[in-house]
């Protein structure tokens, strides 16, 4: 079973991307922000991390750097964000997969992540 951390701080995001990932036979995580999320990526594996971009408490941004430092494997991440903060050129040279617009229909983001998972496996 693919284990998935969603960062978000919206607990309503996050509690809509974690029940449809669960659903579709993730084990999820959740995290409100980066530095919340980069403690638990210390603390477990992920094969894969959904994360906000714009966020009170560590931005994904800041996540995306702090991961490259990390002496664990890092997962692919992808951003789904409301707001221009980064170009998805900028994200993929930074270490991101790709960029959702927000809003977003959950089945498009939960789509891609298995598709990359199926390509990596």
């Amino acid at each position: 079973m693919a284990r998935v951390l969603i960062v978000d701080d919206e607990p309503e995001i996050c509690e809509l991307f974690a029940l449809e990932f669960v659903e579709a036979g993730f084990e999820v995580q959740t995290a409100h922000n980066g530095r919340d999320a980069l403690v638990k990526l210390q603390d477990s594996s992920f094969d894969f991390v959904v994360s906000d971009v714009r966020m009170p408490g560590g931005d994904g941004v800041e996540l995306l750097d702090n991961l490259q430092k990390l002496k664990v494997p890092r997962p692919p991440l992808i951003f789904v964000t409301g707001f221009a903060d980064i170009s998805e050129q900028d994200a993929i040279e930074k270490g991101a997969l790709k960029v959702f617009a927000k809003p977003i229909d959950v089945q498009i983001v939960l789509d891609f992540v298995k598709a990359q998972l199926q390509r990596s496996s």
